[in-house]
Order: structure tokens, then sequence, then C-alpha cells
């Protein structure tokens, strides 16, 4: 049985150390300002990019990049669900989100220029005389 106070604790103290990790790549990037030192994590980040871990019990894949939020970030590492994405699996993942956004821009661009408005004019009726 777990105990759950320990298991919080345990999420909390895992949190607190991955946002002083990011709080000194930020502060290293201040007094550098290569953006290499955020190690692919975003600037002021609300949370981290975490990469799934293959788990056969849970059913998951692994390899999967998300922004997880801060109040999860330590309970998926406690968990041992997710993991901190490397500098290389960011940067891989932001480039296949460029090249989907560009394919998504690309059919949409296709669709808009399908689309046509039909408009049929007719003779104007007469008026009525008004009696």
């Amino acid at each position: 049985m777990i105990d759950i106070n320990s298991y919080w604790t345990r999420v909390k103290t895992k949190e607190k150390a991955e946002r002083e990790g990011q709080a000194a790549r930020e502060q290293k990037y201040a007094l550098t300002g290569n953006v290499a030192d955020l190690e692919g994590q975003d600037l002021h980040a609300h949370g981290l990019f975490l990469i799934t871990l293959q788990n056969e019990e849970r059913g998951t894949e692994g390899g999967g990049i998300s922004s997880i939020p801060w109040k999860y970030v330590g309970q998926r590492l406690q968990d041992r669900t997710h993991r901190v994405a490397t500098l290389a699996e960011i940067t891989l993942f932001r480039e296949q989100m460029q090249e989907h956004a560009s394919s998504l821009r690309a059919t949409e661009d296709r669709l808009n220029s399908r689309r046509s408005i039909s408009v049929s004019l007719s003779e104007p009726s007469p008026r009525g005389t008004g009696a």
C-alpha cells in the first residue's frame, strides 16, 4: 500500500526540483543570451516539455512530447509515465509541429480557392402602384 502523504511529498519535491532547474536555465540564458541554455524549454514557461515513456501496464507507447503544466510535472515524473524531454527531442517536436502547421495552411488555402459564391440576378419585379 502506498502512503499517500509520502507520495505527494515526493511529487512536490520533484516539481520543486524541476522548477529550480528551469529557473537556473533561465538565469543562465539571461546572462549569456544563448537560447541553447534553455535546453529547449520555453522562457518563462508555465510548465515543461515532457516525453511519455513506454508503459505496458498503462498501455502507453512512449515518445509523445507535450508541454505539461507545472502542477502536473511532479506527478508525471513520480509516476514514471514521463521524463523531461531533451533539447534534440524538443527541437524535432517543434520542427514536426511547424511542418504540420504548414501543411494545414496549404490545405486551407486549397479549400479557400475552391469556394465560390453563387449569385443569381433576375430582373426586378415591378412595384405595386400603391392604391
